[in-house]
């Protein structure tokens, strides 16, 4: 799958990504649940983060950021299905 390589070829894999959601609640998300939700996203989806990521690190900029932004979408989409 193309995320898992572009996040170990970014040394990114272990990495833990820090956030909080709308509720002001404080979450810890390994990077590697961000790439295990992407492959059950439709591929329209799956091509559109990757087409935003490819922008933000051509231009050097922060993945772990955008990273963070899917995360926070995962936990807002749990969180509206409870």
């Amino acid at each position: 799958m193309w995320l898992h390589r572009f996040v170990e070829e970014k040394k990114l894999d272990d990495k833990i990504i820090e956030f909080f959601d709308d509720n002001h609640m404080h979450h810890l998300m390994p990077i590697k649940v961000i790439t295990e939700m992407f492959e059950s996203l439709s591929p329209a989806n799956q091509k559109k983060i990757k087409e935003k990521l490819v922008v933000i690190d051509y231009h050097n900029g922060n993945v772990t950021h955008f990273l963070g932004y899917i995360g926070k979408c995962l936990i807002k989409s749990i969180q509206e299905g409870e």
